[in-house]
C-alpha cells in the first residue's frame, strides 16, 4: 500500500503534484494563499499508510468485532508519520444514498492525544468504504460516501 505519486487540486486554488520514492517525495506545491508555486524535494522521516486513504488500513488486515489495529499513518502536508488507533466496533445496519448497508463500524483515533479523528462505515466488498464522518479541528463534521463503479 506504499503510494507512488500524489495529487490534489483544489476549488480554492491549491495544486499539490508529487512522486513518492520511497521515503522521498518530489515534485511541486502551491497553496490557494500563494501564487507561487514552490518545488518540493523531502526526505520523509517516517513513513506510513497514506492519510487520504487510512480507511483501507482496517481492510487489509481483516474485519471483526474487537480488533484493535495501530499503524503509521502519513500524508504530503505532515512532516512525519503519526501513529494511529483504528478500533472495529462491530456491524449495523445503515442506509447510504438508499441503499441499506450491513457495514463495520471503525473509529481512527491519533494515539498521541486520543483525539477521535473519523469514523467508517466498511463493508468486505466494493465499494468497500460505504460511508465516513471526518472530524474536523474547527469542530465541523465531514461526510463522506462512495458507490461502486460499474
Amino acid at each position: 500500500m506504499a503510494p507512488l505519486g500524489y495529487a490534489l487540486t483544489t476549488k480554492a486554488g491549491g495544486r499539490i503534484r508529487l512522486t513518492i520514492d520511497g521515503n522521498r517525495m518530489r515534485g511541486t506545491r502551491r497553496t490557494a494563499a500563494d501564487t507561487t508555486t514552490r518545488a518540493v524535494d523531502q526526505v520523509i522521516p517516517r513513513l506510513g499508510y497514506i492519510a487520504s486513504a487510512s480507511d483501507l488500513v482496517p481492510l487489509a488486515v481483516g474485519l471483526k468485532t474487537g480488533r484493535v489495529i495501530v499503524a503509521p499513518v502519513w500524508g504530503p502536508t505532515m512532516a512525519s508519520a503519526e501513529t494511529r488507533i483504528f478500533t472495529i466496533r462491530g456491524q449495523e445496519s445503515m442506509d447510504i444514498e438508499g441503499t441499506t448497508w450491513q457495514a463495520w463500524r471503525v473509529e481512527e483515533r491519533r494515539e498521541s492525544d486520543g483525539v477521535l479523528l473519523a469514523t467508517w462505515f466498511l463493508t468486505d466488498r466494493s465499494p468497500y468504504m460505504v460511508g465516513g464522518e471526518g472530524y474536523l479541528p474547527n469542530g465541523q463534521v465531514q461526510r463522506y460516501t462512495e458507490v461502486a463503479l460499474p
